[in-house]
């Protein structure tokens, strides 16, 4: 036996196992719950807010071997969830897709993950209810957020991670009616070419659509909702072929009779 025979079994080993050359997206988002931050009139009330109504709503939704069709929907909410204080970590999927979603009093991820073709989608949703002070507030979060697109061949794919602070108003007009008014701020990454992007900062909610300070009234009811989501797709004309358990065995005898050879 010499090295010339063991270059040989390697090129069969990696003849007979197509799909090792595949595409791949990732996406993934980190919301650092932990940093979230709340002024009102510019003084940080945010461990003195009395929260209601929390929860989490968190699932993965995974299809394997196509982009399109009916997903399998995994949900992993926790509610109610007082002071968010249940951790929750788990990962679905199988060979094509996998999405993961984590949840604790310090942060909230979404994580995804597409091989050959595959779609997987990952969304996590932090919700929680205040009545307000009267003065303007100011809501703050930070994050992270990355996404990664590999290839060695022609096929497609795409990598999407998407974070949000989102708020509602529910406060009295002048004509005494009650309203609901929408705040947010979001960031997004988008890839569909080779490559990977990343970003970090802070997410901030201070104004409205018409640019007014967020001057709510005594009692208003406030939701706050934090969102985390990442977006996988991978398509390929490679399948997934799992090595046979024979060939295991015929590999692990041949790099074990190489080594014995190459030590004498």
């Amino acid at each position: 036996m010499n090295k010339n025979c063991f270059l040989a079994g390697l090129f069969l080993v990696s003849s007979v196992v197509p799909g090792l050359t595949h595409a791949s997206a990732i996406a993934s988002v980190v919301i650092d719950w932990s940093s979230l931050t709340i002024t009102a009139d510019g003084l940080d009330v945010t461990n003195s807010i009395n929260w209601s109504n929390q929860f989490d709503n968190a699932e993965t939704s995974l299809i394997e071997g196509s982009v399109s069709g009916s997903p399998v929907i995994n949900n992993h909410d926790i509610d109610p969830n007082p002071g968010w204080a249940s951790t929750r970590n788990v990962t679905d999927g199988q060979i094509t897709s996998k999405g993961s979603i984590g949840l604790s009093n310090s942060s909230l991820s979404a994580t995804t993950l597409a091989n050959y073709t595959g779609k997987a989608e990952s969304t996590v949703i932090r919700h929680g209810e205040f009545n307000a002070e009267a003065a303007t507030y100011t809501f703050s979060v930070n994050y992270t957020a990355s996404i990664e697109l590999n290839t060695n061949t022609t096929e497609a794919g795409s990598a999407f991670a998407y974070a949000e602070i989102l708020l509602i108003n529910e406060t009295t007009r002048s004509d005494s009616s009650r309203d609901n008014v929408f705040f947010f701020e979001f960031i997004e990454l988008d890839m569909e070419n080779l490559g990977n992007n990343s970003l970090s900062g802070m997410l901030t909610a201070t104004k409205d659509f018409n640019d007014n300070d967020l001057a709510f009234l005594q009692g208003d009811l406030i939701t706050l909702d934090i969102t985390a989501r990442a977006d996988s797709r991978s398509i390929s004309s490679m399948a997934p072929v799992p090595i046979p358990p024979a060939l295991l065995l015929f590999v692990s005898g041949f790099s074990m009779l190489f080594y014995r050879l190459k030590k004498n």
